[in-house]
């Protein structure tokens, strides 16, 4: 597969640039630099157009962090016809097949904390029917790779031929901010375009306290409240005998250890095993138990991750939010209490931003039970 790397040319900027030594800012502009590629492509089912994977990375100098950046993509005289991500506004891993639908390119977004979408890139196709991707990374990134971009163009089958355009505003420690414009030709690879994604699980899961089933369940507590980790994993030996968070710790007997605890082992697979087959697999006992908070990830018999249920779920097929649909995690069965007024409400869907709150302006807490 080919891939170009290339370095950067300064831009003018508006506001005066501090004056610099020549040795700093050639050491800066030598350190910079992006790769382009590989782009892979292959007609997209259902449609006269090809579906390619496009990829830009920047490769950047010591105390320097990506502020903004614009990606630009076209296909010779082929006009762009979609692109993905066309709205992320949350952290996200994509999930499933590409769709084309209704002139737009879906590919549905699982939330997660952390995940491979940051959560402020906006896509679309410009008055040139360029494929064009906005990012802001939140924190300013110090490694950065475009994630997941996709674009469907209206070329015939056969060699694609791409052009890329990146635009990138970038601070450093010493000399400030500045822009550089990285161009780059690539040639497409016919295959599956998708085909170089991970499928497993391990960059979806979350982390975990591993612990053991002798230990107190006062102990238990303190170590969730630390807030390192939202879950649990208590074992006995080589075998998972439960799944915790905070709110499960805290309707245990505090005096209580954890070798006998009211509840049922949660379903745990080899962390190798394609991320697909384990929603497929969790399915039906997710669905039936819903106070199960997900499933256990294991590497050589220890837990190393725990998938939640709701990621599960979406990607198992329930439905989740497109791409284009604003932030929420879409969750089954959704009840809030408020424990101060005595108040409950159940909600179809989960707003981050706009959590349940009581009618005395309280935020309520969800219900597992």
């Amino acid at each position: 597969m080919t891939v170009v790397e290339t370095h950067g040319t300064p831009l003018p900027m508006a506001e005066r640039a501090p004056l610099i030594s020549f040795e700093a800012e050639n050491s800066f502009w030598t350190g910079l630099r992006a790769s382009f590629g590989p782009v892979r492509h292959e007609p997209l089912r259902g449609s006269r157009l090809l579906l390619a994977s496009l990829g830009v990375a920047l490769h950047l100098p010591e105390e320097t962090a990506l502020l903004w950046a614009r990606y630009e993509v076209r296909a010779g005289e082929a006009p762009c016809a979609a692109v993905f991500p066309s709205l992320v506004t949350e952290q996200a891993q994509p999930a499933g097949p590409a769709r084309f639908e209704d002139g737009r390119l879906e590919r549905d977004l699982v939330p997660v904390a952390g995940g491979e979408i940051g959560p402020a890139v906006s896509g679309w196709v410009d008055g040139g029917h360029n494929a064009v991707w906005d990012f802001h990374p939140r924190p300013p990134a110090a490694a950065w790779a475009a994630p997941y971009p996709l674009a469907c163009f209206a070329a015939p089958p056969g060699t694609l031929q791409t052009r890329h355009r990146l635009v990138a505003h970038l601070a450093h420690r010493i000399l400030g901010r500045r822009l550089a414009l990285f161009t780059a030709s690539v040639t497409g690879t016919e295959g599956d375009p998708m085909a170089d994604r991970p499928a497993s699980g391990r960059g979806l899961s979350s982390s975990a306290h591993v612990v053991a089933s002798r230990e107190r369940v006062e102990d238990l507590r303190g170590l969730l409240a630390t807030g390192e980790h939202e879950f649990a994993v208590v074992v006995d030996g080589e075998r998972v005998t439960a799944l915790l968070n905070l709110d499960g710790a805290m309707a245990l007997d505090p005096a209580g250890d954890l070798t006998a605890l009211p509840l049922r082992p949660p379903p745990a697979f080899p962390v190798e095993r394609p991320v697909l087959e384990i929603a497929q697999a969790a399915r039906a006992e997710l669905e039936r138990d819903p106070r199960l908070l997900g499933v256990v990830l294991l590497d050589g018999g220890g837990p190393v991750g725990v998938l939640r249920t709701e990621i599960l779920l979406a990607l198992a097929g329930t439905p989740t939010r497109g791409v284009d649909r604003l932030g929420g995690d879409p969750l089954s069965r959704l009840a809030f209490v408020c424990p101060v007024h005595d108040e409950r409400v159940e909600v179809a869907y989960y707003d981050p931003d706009d959590p349940p709150r009581c009618s005395h302006g309280d935020l309520m807490r969800r219900q597992r039970s």
